[in-house]
């Protein structure tokens, strides 16, 4: 008897490694190749750092690794395995799959080539290295579709069923499928027969089923239509194949909900002697409406000074999910006189695609002005002046309110109707430009109005816009 055996030698550790390389030798074009390759330790001893090293060939693409427990691996055109050590008689196998590139000719060889190593004492070399070789497949799949097909449609449907001749194929090209298949019902009107194989190669034609009814829908499909709004039918006939036409029935009102945002689906007949022809349109209620604002209260608004402000508030009513809350943001000081803003927004909801609507409030704390003082005179009375002269137009606003206090372009002065008392200005100084000024003092301003020689003989209004909005006016006849 013959027996095989290992010395091993403690001394001088070593060990076997073997690699090998599994798949099919024939793969198609624009296909996928699967290998396993499979790593072994025959021992005596331990491989320590073992690593594992395969390469594929152009025309393969790295698609997938399925490794071994307690092995690291990076897969890629070049994969790597390795683990820290392999025991004697300890195997791993890896699988490894390839998209093939469907432009390489019949033929061409897919090669992947695997080698392992380790810092072990090598005792064969010879089986460190394999590789495995694919040759690559092109279909001659060739199909020749039947040309296209008209039928009239079967008594009292609206269709027919079709059997048509399967389409001529070349070798190789089984099994065909057609779809819809010969023998099937097809519906009036014209559908695409499509006929493909497995391995490659297809053709397509037409069907046509005449005499029946049809029904034609306008407009886009699926439809967009705003919440809470009349729907408004884009265009539906139905018309039979002579061009005559018959009444259609909608389900709009049925299975469409106009006040809940949401897709439905309108379905449409029409009838022509035993004939129903049927169709369907998919609708989309949107809400793309922010909620109207309505401000309760006047704007704008008249505080007095030194008063509490208390907001009138607002409500908000969205088109499509009814009363929603309104927020308010800013202030009212009525302590300092000025124009306020109050911003009010409503949302119909909370997602960051919520429709959001803001109105504004203006809140005007007035100036404490009591009237002009003399030597003006306030309405009902005309002041009397000569034309040319400068008149000094003295008011008080309850404090220095700084210079800055007229709306922009103002005063102005506009033409006036004579007529009613006049009351003579006694104090006027010599023109020049007009200006103001503040006297603390006094708690006055005084601006200086130039007027104009021309003026003489007519009446004029001066107009004088402050910048809290109120509008204050003298009227004057010029001599």
């Amino acid at each position: 008897a013959v027996a095989a055996f290992v010395v091993r030698d403690p001394a001088n550790v070593a060990a076997n490694l073997s690699v090998g390389v599994f798949g099919s030798s024939q793969v198609p074009a624009g296909g996928s190749l699967t290998h396993r390759v499979q790593v072994t330790n025959q021992g005596p001893d331990t491989a320590s750092d073992v690593q594992l090293t395969d390469v594929i060939s152009s025309g393969a693409v790295f698609q997938t690794l399925t490794g071994v427990a307690g092995w690291t691996c990076v897969g890629g055109d070049t994969t790597t395995c390795s683990i820290g050590s392999l025991s004697k008689g300890e195997t791993a196998v890896f699988t490894l799959s390839y998209q093939i590139s469907d432009t390489l000719p019949a033929g061409a060889l897919i090669t992947n080539a695997a080698s392992v190593a380790s810092t072990t004492t090598e005792l064969s070399a010879a089986n460190n290295a394999a590789e495995a070789t694919a040759t690559v497949t092109v279909s001659t799949c060739t199909f020749t579709c039947p040309t296209n097909l008209t039928q009239a449609h079967d008594a009292g449907v609206n269709g027919a069923v079709v059997n048509y001749t399967n389409p001529s194929i070349g070798l190789g090209c089984d099994p065909v499928i057609c779809n819809p298949a010969s023998g099937a019902f097809f519906p009036a009107g014209t559908t695409a027969v499509v006929c493909s194989s497995e391995n490659g190669g297809s053709c397509s034609f037409n069907v046509t089923v005449t005499g029946a009814l049809t029904i034609l829908l306008e407009g886009p499909d699926p439809l967009a239509v705003e919440c809470h709004t009349p729907f408004d039918e884009p265009g539906v006939t139905a018309r039979d194949d002579s061009g005559n036409t018959y009444p259609v029935t909608s389900s709009v009102g049925t299975t469409v909900d106009l006040n809940t945002p949401g897709t439905y689906t309108i379905n449409y007949t029409a009838m022509a002697g035993s004939i129903t022809a049927t169709a369907t349109r998919v609708v989309e209620v949107v809400d793309t409406a922010p909620p109207v604002i309505t401000l309760n209260g006047a704007n704008p608004l008249i505080v007095p000074r030194y008063s509490t402000f208390t907001d009138p508030g607002a409500t908000a009513q969205d088109a499509c999910a009814g009363s929603k809350p309104v927020t308010a943001s800013g202030s009212v000081n009525t302590s300092v006189t000025g124009i306020y803003t109050i911003t009010y927004t409503s949302a119909d909801g909370v997602t960051p695609e919520a429709n959001v609507s803001t109105v504004t409030r203006t809140v005007i704390v007035p100036y404490e002005f009591v009237g002009f003082l003399p030597p003006i005179h306030n309405l009902p009375e005309l002041n009397s002046v000569n034309a040319g002269r400068a008149i000094p137009v003295k008011f008080s606003l309850g404090g220095n309110k700084g210079l800055d206090i007229f709306v922009p372009g103002y005063p102005q002065v506009v033409p006036l109707n004579c007529g009613v008392t006049v009351v003579e200005i006694l104090e006027t100084t010599t023109a020049g430009e007009s200006e103001l000024s503040y006297s603390p003092g006094a708690d006055q301003y005084i601006y200086v109005w130039k007027t104009e020689e021309s003026w003489a003989g007519s009446c004029r209004q001066l107009v004088v816009k402050l910048n809290d909005g109120s509008i204050r006016v003298a009227n004057f006849t010029f001599r």
